[in-house]
């Protein structure tokens, strides 16, 4: 009974966690769906607005200048079935509202030697001033990986498993906004553009969810017909007796 228990409280569990993935997910797409309807947003507009509400989702435009030679390579990024990473770069934004900060920005995906690990692909960093447009992510930054920390390099780029703001700081002596922007005219710097807003649709977490509880479902129905299941007495045979000595044969 106490092992039942459990399992079905994990199931339980996991179907209620996949739920709530699949409305915290339902409230993003809308969430992006009422920034999309709005024109695009300078990067002073996008300061003001990250005051009231998380800007996950806004497409903003802005101009600057990239602080040379800070590049990290996002490592593990698969485009078309082939394996590469998304290249960082960090830009110091133009505006009146604009301050010190330098403002991590996701150029796309560039092509990865993985058969030779040690080889890092090859990008230049414009020295003139750029302009360009993205869409904002404030959420979700630092994803599942295998290692937390970046590769144990002098030389940049700096190969890093995930996007961590303060490790970043850490390595290049800057300060970050706490939002990245993902570019969309990655090809203009000779990049590929693959960002997705919702990798995983809520549709799909609420199909998860339902499989949850039928597996708690069916675990509790599996122990009400186990304890309900009598086990068969055991027939107890009689020694036959040799009826002149009383012996057993």
């Amino acid at each position: 009974m106490l092992v039942t228990l459990l399992v079905f409280t994990i199931l339980a569990r996991l179907g209620f966690w996949q739920l709530e993935r699949g409305q915290q997910k339902q409230q993003r797409l809308e969430q992006i769906a009422h920034y999309q309807k709005l024109d695009l947003v300078t990067f002073t507009d996008l300061l003001k607005i990250r005051q009231q509400y998380e800007p996950t989702g806004i497409n903003v435009t802005l101009s600057g200048q990239f602080v040379h030679p800070y590049s990290w390579l996002l490592d593990n990024k698969v485009v078309n079935g082939q394996a590469g990473y998304d290249v960082l770069l960090a830009l110091t934004p133009d505006g009146p509202e604009a301050d010190k900060h330098a403002l991590l920005v996701n150029m796309g995906w560039i092509k990865g030697d993985y058969a030779n690990r040690s080889t890092l692909p090859k990008f230049t960093i414009p020295q003139q001033k750029v302009s360009l447009s993205g869409f904002v992510k404030a959420k979700d930054l630092v994803a599942f990986s295998l290692s937390s920390q970046s590769d144990n390099q002098q030389l940049w780029p700096l190969r890093t498993q995930q996007i961590d703001i303060k490790m970043i700081e850490q390595q290049s002596g800057l300060s970050f906004y706490p939002f990245i922007v993902i570019a969309q005219q990655s090809a203009d710097f000779g990049f590929t553009h693959h960002y997705q807003p919702v990798v995983m649709p809520p549709e799909k977490h609420q199909a998860y969810s339902l499989q949850w509880f039928l597996l708690a479902i069916a675990v509790l129905i599996v122990f009400v017909f186990a304890s309900r299941v009598k086990p068969q007495a055991k027939s107890q045979s009689i020694p036959l007796t040799n009826k002149e000595t009383g012996e057993p044969e």
